[in-house]
Order: C-alpha cells, then structure tokens, then sequence
C-alpha cells in the first residue's frame, strides 16, 4: 500500500537530482547498468571503490551477471553469500574429470566412459597436471591437439575399447600406406606419424591408468580418499610456503599448484578459495557418512552425491591484501553500513517487494479463530519488505541508481514495483528506458571500446577527427564502425567485405602460374569468393563432433568404389545389365564388410538395412548404366592428373605470354570407344538435376568439361566426344552433355570462367555472394558471414 512507502527524509534535499531510474531489458542487463553506473561514480566523480554498493533485495539472480561484468569492466566486486562451488571452473573440470568415468557401460549397451569432447577437453585443461617423472612421459597440449585429431578421424563417440581400436587402426594405415581421394580431388586429411601415434598411445594408457577408480562398492572414506590422492596436495594457506615443482610419489593432479602459477591473483584467489571449500565437503560428507552409518557405494553414485552436495557448497574469493573492493549484497546485509553512492536492482512485481506467502504452519483460518480466542495473534504473517527498503534507501545521502527489468526470464512484460511507482511520481524523473540496440552500454566505462563505439554510434561528432587522431586509428575503420552499428553494409564492399585488392600482389604471387588448382576449388570461388577465401586461403574448416554411421562423403566414397570395381572387372560386359549385377552382387558383402574400416565410420543397429540399400541402389544404377554403355567400354578408374607424381593439365593464356593455368583432379571413369573416341563420366551421390547446359553457360559447373580436356591432352586417352555426370541413386544421367553442348564450346567456356575465378582471386577480389538457391551449411563462414542465407529446402 502506498501509506506504508517511506518518503525520503529532510536529509535529502533534492531527491529528483539525486535518482535516476533505468528500466533494463532484464536482469542481466540490469547488473551491467548498474556496474556501468557505479564505475561512472568512481571514474568520473573520483569516489573510491569501498564508497560505492550494489544492492538487491535478493543479490542470487545477479550472482553471475554480476561477476562476468566485473570481470570485463575491471572492477573489483565482492559478492555476498559467495557462489556455489559447482559453479567454479576449477572444480566443474574436476566433476567432468570423474564423469568421464561413470557410468559403467551395462550389457549389450555402448560404453558411456571417455566421451569424445569431454577427453580432449581434459587433455587441455589448464587444471591438470598430466605428468608422470618416473616414467619421462607428459601430456602437452600439442598431445591434446592429436588425440582431437585421432578422434575424428575414427569417429570417437565414447567408450575404451573405441579408442583403442582407434590406435590399432591407425597403425595397420600405415602398413596399407593407404591414400583416401575426396569429391574435391584432395587427399583426406593426413593423420599423425607412426612415431607420433605409438608416443600418443603410451600416454593414452597411462591417463586412463591413472584415472581407474575404484571398483564395485566401498566405503565413502574410500572413495573420498582416492579422490583426494587424485587431486593432489592441499591448497596454500595464506602466508604458506610453498616449494614450486614438488610431486608426490602416486600419480595425482596438482590441481594447487597448477592454481599457484596462475598468473591472474584474482582467479588464483577464487580457485584456491573453490579447492579448499571442495576439501571441506569432501570431509563433511566422510563425517556425514560414518555418523550415519552410511551403507558402501559405487564410484557413480558417489559423482553424483558429491556433485549435489557441492550445487549446495559456497564459497566466497578473497580480495588482494589492501586492495577496496565494491560490495554487492542484499539489501538487509547492508544495515549500519554508509557509502556515497548505492545502486538497488529489482524495482520489479514480486522482486521488490518479495510476495509474502501465508505461512504453511499458521494458516489465515487458524489465525482468525484465534483471535477470536482473544489470542493476541497478528491476523497474517508480518511483511518486512517496507523496513528493507527503507533500509537500502537510506544508505546513502548521495546519488542512487535504481533499477528493474522490463523483462521476465520467458519474454513476458514484468510490471514495475508499487516501490518504484511511487518513487517515481515523487521525485517527478523520467525513467529511461534502455534497450539492447544501444551499443554504447556494452563497453567498459572509460575504455578504448566505448571510444570505438562513440564514434561510430556519432559520426557527426565535432571532434571525431581529433579523437580518432588520438586513438591512433584511420577514419576509414570508425567509418565501417559506423556502417556496422547502423547495419548498412549489405551493397559496400571494403577491406572488411572481402574487397582485399590492396593485398594484390601477394595473391599474385600466391595463384600464380605455377599454383596448381581444382575444378572443385574454381567452383567454389565461382559459387562464393568468401566462401573460397575462408576455406582455401584462411584454411577454416569446420569441425563436427564425431557420430556414428555414415555420412553423405563416405556414402558417396562406397559408391565411387562400388562402381570402379564392378566394372573394372565387368569392363568388356559394360553393356550386359544381368553380367555387371552378377560382378556387384559377388563383391558386393566384402567390400561393405571392410567399408567401416576403410571410410572411417562406425556401423549403427540400421547398418545392415544400409547395406541392403546400397546394393539395391547399385543394381538400379547399374541397369540404367548399361543402357547408356552400349558402344562404350570402360578404359580408365579414378584417373588422376596432377596427382602422386602423374602428369597434370596444363592451360596457357591465350593473351599473356608465360601464365598458364594449372589443373589437378581425379577422373571417376573414362569410356572409349574403340575408334580414338573417348568419353568422361563424373559420378554425383545425389540428383544431378541442376547440372544443366545454364549451369554451364553460367559458370556454376565446370569439372566435367575440364575433365574431358584433361583426358585427352594429360593423360591421352583419345579425342572427346562426350560427358555426363551420372547419379548413383537416381539411376539417370544429366541433362548436361558435352555431345549436346559442343566439347569445344562447353571447354572454352569453362575455362573462361576458370580464368575469371583466377584473375578474380589474384586481385584479392573476394567478397561475399550468396548463391540464388541459398549458400550451404558446409560453408567456413556459415557460423560469422553476415550474407549467409540458409539453403532453401524442398518440402
């Protein structure tokens, strides 16, 4: 009610310059707001940290808020209550340290230990201290680097034996000394030495020793004992000595002394604050244990009972001796406490003033019954909330930011406080109104990003040119900050738009004449310069968490297969349906049988109906294959050029005397036909709908005419009349043909737009397109390209 909202007292003499009210988009933007003010109160009206607060009715849903933006704006900010211990960094890479070791798998299930990312992870982490003197052995991070490679290349989900069966593999690939092409005519990625393998092995297998926890049931003393021996030492008290490098006999982590070289004193102070409250628990849930007589327990359950109990763990890191820091706190913390400025969050329904619920033991009903007793009983529990505020009102006499959400956490409108209404009409201010597009609130006060910002966000800004001077830095970048801030940069192409020809001399020199290029890589400028750069020059590459079974390129790899061997054996049946199913349906069970171990993938429960798809798929394709070979006979499998040693395709220009351009590639099939003619046939997994005569024409298509140029002059294999690209799984041929297109002409115009993708490239010419039909989600870029438009789907 508003009889019981104090009014601010005589001491306060003009509260309307006093308060200033900002209504945030949510919590978190109310933490940064008020942090932002505060740093304003120390920067600008010289107050020193331990002069300025940061009050809540209740402080926990801006714990974290509140510590991450501290963190960017340099502030020291003590948090009341401290945080949970699970929250810790330190110790959740500890508790996802022991997950990698629970559950134990369960018969005829896949084992759940040593999941893929999780593993690496641990390799890497900063916290661990994988090293064993006895026996000359540690984990670097290059090691990590490795072991992430290995893993995707045997698609690692999780499980021991997957990873040993990744190392077996590994080495038995060397001994094949196998080479894997891909549609894009590049060998796969190469996997590490022997040398290296068998190093990274040996460390494998001490880290999964030495990560071997008890097994069956046993006592929590146990448990906590190993896990204590795991960790380590205990952490350095304050004003401990310590001897840097000491190692225990047994195998353990040094999680403290790892803390101890950290370089920061403010993490080293929240970890080691973190580490010693971990020890506390693990002490008190021992106590706990033997008091209540606790029955054994497994190594699973025993994770999880620890990772509540430290959900419920607190722990709060010190602030450097002699160092002031600003304290966040409840508002009921802060009785008898004065500071020259204050910021109160919350000004919400519900959050300030907090909803006073009846009380479970003394209902309404019993209360009023009795009264009516003549007990003196107060009709409904007693609501502190108008004292509290009062309480966080009156601590200051000097300027106060008071604040809400405008947001709940589901996006619904959160109504105003009845605290802040009122406040409001009696200090008679405004309120702001602040809201994500307002750039300027996301930079640190005072700070070199806020300069950026003020002179993007004011372009007309009387001393732009003096600021910028003084920042060191060319218009020409606050100009595109400006362009960013105001999203116009959809038709300028600049230094940060993939315009890079001020750099054309060094992509001269780089795709040169003697620089040796793909079809699929002058597509791919074609299709997308950005695209190409990303991949081809900056060399990004996506990386996809390893899963099980195959994907769309391994799929596309077991038909190429598929088909050279049937008719590399059938090549004089080429023509003979019934002959060329009975060649796939004889070797069909041991090439599918070897497939996971060749392609790199591990087979699902639906693998054998995988199987028996791709050999009807073949049948189909080779049926409607036959039709199209009468009067062709295979003479050429996967035929390379520019590859392994083998001659390449060599183009000189027409106008400029000395450049030429140079081709590699693989050549799924080459037919003759007995009299010098000869024909190109490109295998497509999927439809081949979209390589038609515009396709051509139009630049988007280029390999299968280059490929019939390079069959002739790089490897000799007669003059080319025709070419077609072939779909396994449609059974049916492209509407392109070379015989249709004219070779010559359909060979000129694709080289004229594979000069055109050179030249262009040379330049330095590299800016965003976006393909008609949407760009691909394989792209580099896809995750940061402000062009990117996801590929269109058919329903």
């Amino acid at each position: 009610p508003k009889s019981q909202i104090p009014t601010p007292k005589s001491e306060i003499p003009n509260p309307k310059s006093l308060l200033t009210f900002i209504a945030a988009p949510d919590v978190s933007a109310e933490a940064r707001i008020a942090l932002r003010w505060l740093k304003e109160r120390i920067v600008i009206d010289g107050k020193s940290p331990a002069q300025v607060a940061l009050l809540a009715r209740d402080i926990g849903p801006y714990r974290d808020a509140i510590a991450q933006t501290a963190r960017e704006f340099g502030m020291p900010v003590q948090i009341s209550g401290g945080f949970s211990v699970r929250s810790n960094p330190a110790v959740d890479a500890l508790i996802s340290l022991l997950n990698l070791l629970t559950p134990e798998p369960a018969d005829d299930a896949p084992d759940p230990r040593f999941p893929f990312r999780p593993t690496v992870s641990a390799w890497r982490s900063p916290y661990f201290d994988w090293r064993w003197p006895e026996a000359g052995v540690v984990i670097t991070p290059q090691d990590a680097d490795a072991l992430d490679r290995l893993g995707r290349w045997a698609r690692i989900t999780s499980g021991v034996e997957q990873w040993r069966d990744a190392f077996v593999r590994q080495v038995r690939r060397f001994k094949l000394d196998e080479v894997v092409l891909m549609e894009e005519d590049e060998p796969a990625a190469s996997p590490p030495g022997l040398a290296e393998i068998q190093a990274l092995q040996r460390k494998w297998e001490l880290f999964q020793a030495a990560l071997t926890p008890p097994q069956e049931k046993h006592p929590l003393a146990e448990l906590v004992r190993w896990l204590e021996d795991l960790i380590g030492d205990e952490p350095p008290r304050e004003g401990e000595e310590t001897t840097p490098g000491d190692q225990p006999a047994a195998f353990s982590l040094n999680m403290a002394a790892r803390i101890r070289h950290t370089d920061d004193p403010r993490l080293r102070e929240r970890d080691i604050a973190a580490l010693v409250a971990l020890k506390e628990t693990l002490r008190g849930m021992v106590w706990a244990a033997q008091a209540l007589k606790l029955p054994p327990v497994t190594f699973h359950e025993f994770v999880t009972d620890l990772a509540g109990a430290l959900e419920a763990a607190r722990y709060e890191p010190g602030a450097a001796p002699g160092q002031e820091v600003i304290w966040a706190m409840n508002a009921a913390e802060a009785a008898g406490l004065r500071f020259e400025a204050v910021a109160l969050l919350g000004l919400a329904e519900g959050s300030f003033p907090a909803v006073v619920r009846e009380d479970a033991f003394l209902r309404g009903d019993d209360r009023a019954q009795m009264r009516r007793s003549g007990l003196v009983i107060e009709p409904s529990p007693r609501s502190e909330e108008p004292a509290l505020f009062y309480l966080a009102m009156s601590r200051t006499q000097g300027p106060m930011l008071l604040t809400r959400p405008r947001l709940a956490q589901g996006g619904a409108e959160w109504q105003e406080s009845p605290y802040w209404r009122t406040l409001v009409e009696a200090a008679g201010v405004k309120p702001l109104e602040k809201r994500r597009e307002t750039l300027l609130d996301d930079a640190p006060v005072a700070s070199h990003p806020e300069l950026m910002l003020a002179l993007a966000a004011y372009p007309h800004n009387p001393f732009r040119q003096q600021m910028a001077a003084a920042a060191g830095q060319r218009l020409d970048r606050w100009e595109h900050g400006r362009r960013l801030a105001q999203g116009r940069f959809a038709h300028r192409q600049d230094a940060y738009d993939g315009d890079l020809s001020h750099l054309d001399t060094v992509f001269a020199r780089r795709f040169g004449p003697d620089h040796v290029w793909s079809a699929g890589r002058l597509e791919a400028y074609r299709d997308c310069p950005y695209r190409f750069f990303a991949r081809h020059v900056l060399h990004l590459e996506e990386r996809p968490e390893p899963a099980l079974g195959l994907d769309n390129q391994q799929l596309g790899l077991i038909y190429h297969r598929a088909l050279e061997l049937t008719f590399r054996k059938g090549a004089a049946q080429a023509d003979d349906a019934d002959a060329l199913i009975a060649i796939w349906d004889d070797l069909a069970d041991e090439l599918l049988d070897a497939a996971p171990e060749t392609y790199g993938f591990r087979p699902t429960a639906w693998w054998p109906q995988t199987r028996e798809q791709i050999k009807e798929t073949m049948r189909r394709t080779l049926v409607a294959l036959a039709a199209e070979n009468q009067g062709w006979r295979p003479r050429a499998f996967e035929a390379a050029f520019g590859i392994e040693g083998r001659p390449g395709l060599v183009v000189a220009h027409d106008a400029r005397a000395g450049d030429a351009l140079r081709l590699r590639g693989v050549i799924d099939r080459v037919d003759g036909d007995g009299r010098g003619n000869m024909r190109v046939i490109d295998y497509k997994r999927g439809g081949v709908s979209g390589y038609n005569d515009r396709s051509l024409a139009e630049g988007e298509h280029l390999q299968l005419p280059i490929y019939a140029l390079a069959a002739a002059r790089a490897l000799e294999h007669g003059h080319p009349v025709d070419g077609f690209y072939w779909s396994v799984t449609k059974a049916e041929a492209s509407r392109l043909r070379l015989s249709k297109f004219g070779v010559e002409e359909a060979t000129s115009t694709a080289l004229s737009h594979a000069w055109d993708a050179v030249e262009g490239a040379r330049d330095g010419r590299f800016a965003p397109q976006t393909p008609k039909n949407g760009c691909p989600d394989f792209c580099p870029a896809a995750a940061f390209c402000w062009h990117y438009r996801p590929r269109r789907t058919r329903a």
